[in-house]
């Protein structure tokens, strides 16, 4: 490994959006510098451009290999289904037939399996370019898993439409014929392809459907703080994708969620504050201590999207981003890419369930549709029996089976919650969603303890969802004594707390905010009820609240104290008298 370079010559480097030549190499979700613990140099270093294991079968391969593969296959598979149709076409004298015979369906069959892997390898470097295309996009997430599908039905077509127009005789549909075998075997691949895809389509339409409505907004903002990281960390400006630099791209930022093992470790401090400082150093040109919008602006193509990146740093809305406002951000990201993680994990792992329940239910039907395409008497003859232990199996596991469709109800329909919300259920502490499957539930207490509860408990019992519950609010009671508070006192009790809300770091909901007397007690205690809401901040993100709600309990009890506001009860008036 070559020694790093000195820190003045990567500074420089760094000032010019490249990286110096003796840089380390290291995964995209690792830390991507070496910092020093007593300032803001850094060491900076390039990020490995590595191959992410999606679905996609040769994503990432060389244009050039794959470009080779598919021409030495295209000629192989010419070459058998010209011998192999050639073969077909001419007659040969009464003792070769049966050589012969054998010798057109092994080509025969030695050209679908290759033009198989021709259609396949095509297919692939589509989805290569296509998602370089939809790069930063939602569309990734719908392209993943489609691939053999579309392979499959495109190679169906294929082979059935050039069969119909070039091999394909007058005597080749003739009943109990080797041909009319062959035809029925090119019937049933079309139909194969063509409800294999309408399968998985469905599948992903309905997997669709299943997200709940904060996923997607979820899904667009994770998107594009990765691409503002990706913008001003590595510093690539791609710009619109064209042929030229399409290949040059990296795995979209999606993708490397989906996939990418390391993202499922925690995210520690230490690496969010490196980060940080690499940033801060990278923005900060005029080492004025903050950034302006104007130092961020070359990192992006348009003000716009300029605009809206610089807004994620800048908390406090006053035009410059310091380094507070900085590490406060990166740490937010960070927590925000595990969590979307674990949700798109949870995704795949439902979508899972959902396409194998699919695929059993397509493997039964295709199975009887092809042996009556191309066996018809056999399978007319077999259907009584195979109905009747169909029936039989039906008592035997019908509790089984009702159990399985009371826990896809409660999955794909009901959808009570996805991982990472916040729950409580009966008889059980409130708990956060770890890992849902077809029968049981996975989940955590507050105090670290798993729960594994069936999904039919969770079917027939009231829970408490916190996630998608409105912005939490603030709301308690004071006890004040009725000879320290008047109307004067109380409107001015009101109105400072709400401009010190006003003048707080957190995001308070003003319009929402209420404080009236509640109730007279005794005859000496006034109740005033104070309540506060916090913007975008729900019941799920509880420790977020925790903090402003301590400063507005020591900010009331400070107003409190400058207004004469007492706390203790009146003394109470008792009149004695004497008894003779």
């Amino acid at each position: 490994m070559m020694n790093s370079p000195n820190i003045n010559e990567s500074t420089r480097l760094m000032d010019r959006g490249r990286a110096p030549a003796g840089s380390v190499l290291i995964e995209d979700d690792e830390v991507r510098e070496k910092i020093k613990n007593d300032g803001l140099d850094a060491v900076e270093v390039e990020s490995h451009e590595h191959t992410s294991k999606t679905s996609f079968r040769y994503y990432g391969q060389k244009p050039k290999v794959l470009g080779f593969l598919i021409t030495i296959t295209i000629i192989l598979s010419l070459a058998f289904a010209i011998t192999g149709g050639a073969l077909y076409k001419y007659d040969y004298e009464a003792k070769y037939e049966d050589t012969v015979e054998l010798w057109r369906y092994f080509f025969w069959a030695l050209a679908l399996t290759l033009s198989f892997t021709v259609i396949a390898m095509v297919i692939s470097l589509i989805f290569y370019i296509l998602h370089n295309l939809f790069y930063y996009t939602i569309a990734s997430y719908f392209l993943s898993g489609m691939q053999f599908p579309i392979t499959l039905f495109s190679w169906s077509i294929l082979h059935y439409f050039i069969y119909c127009m070039f091999v394909c005789t007058d005597n080749h549909g003739a009943p109990n014929s080797k041909r009319g075998t062959i035809d029925n075997i090119m019937k049933a691949l079309l139909i194969l392809g063509c409800t294999f895809l309408v399968m998985k389509v469905f599948t992903k339409a309905v997997i669709a459907y299943m997200q709940d409505e904060d996923f997607w907004p979820q899904l667009r903002d994770y998107i594009f703080k990765e691409k503002v990281f990706d913008r001003i960390i590595l510093d690539e400006q791609r710009g619109i994708a064209t042929l030229k630099n399409i290949f040059k791209r990296k795995p979209s930022p999606l993708a490397s969620v989906m996939s990418n093992a390391d993202t499922n470790k925690e995210a520690h401090m230490d690496r969010a504050v490196k980060i940080s400082k690499m940033v801060f150093l990278r923005l900060d040109l005029d080492r004025e201590g903050d950034v302006s919008f104007q130092e961020v602006r070359p990192y992006f193509d348009s003000h716009h999207e300029a605009k809206r990146a610089f807004h994620i740093f800048d908390k406090d809305g006053n035009g410059s981003i310091n380094y507070e406002e900085l590490v406060k951000t990166v740490v937010e990201i960070f927590r925000d890419r595990k969590e979307l993680f674990m949700i798109l994990e949870d995704r795949e792992s439902v979508a899972d369930i959902l396409s194998r329940v699919f695929m059993v239910l397509y493997v039964i039907i295709m199975a009887v549709a092809t042996a009556f395409t191309i066996y018809p008497d056999t399978a007319k003859a077999a259907l009584v029996p195979i109905g009747t232990s169909a029936l039989a199996l039906a008592f035997i596991f019908g509790n089984s089976l009702k159990t399985v469709w009371e826990s896809m109800l409660f999955i794909f329909v009901i959808k009570p919650f996805s991982v990472g919300d916040r729950v409580t259920i009966k008889d059980h502490p409130t708990m956060k969603v770890f890992r849902m499957s077809l029968f049981t539930t996975v989940f955590y207490g507050m105090d670290g303890r798993q729960f594994i509860i069936p999904n039919s408990f969770l079917f027939t019992n009231v829970i408490t969802q916190y996630k998608r519950s409105r912005d939490i609010a603030a709301s308690f009671k004071l006890q004040v004594s009725h000879d320290t508070i008047n109307g004067e006192k109380f409107k001015q009790f009101t109105k400072r707390v709400k401009e010190w809300m006003n003048q707080d770091q957190a995001n308070w909901n003003l319009s929402k905010f209420q404080c009236f007397i509640s109730d007279y007690e005794e005859t000496h205690k006034f109740i005033i009820e104070v309540w506060a809401e916090l913007k975008g901040v729900t019941w799920n993100d509880m420790p977020k609240f925790r903090a402003p709600r301590t400063r507005l309990f020591l900010a009331i009890q400070d107003i409190c104290h400058q207004l004469g506001i007492a706390f203790n009860t009146a003394p109470l008036t008792i009149n004695r008298k004497k008894m003779d």
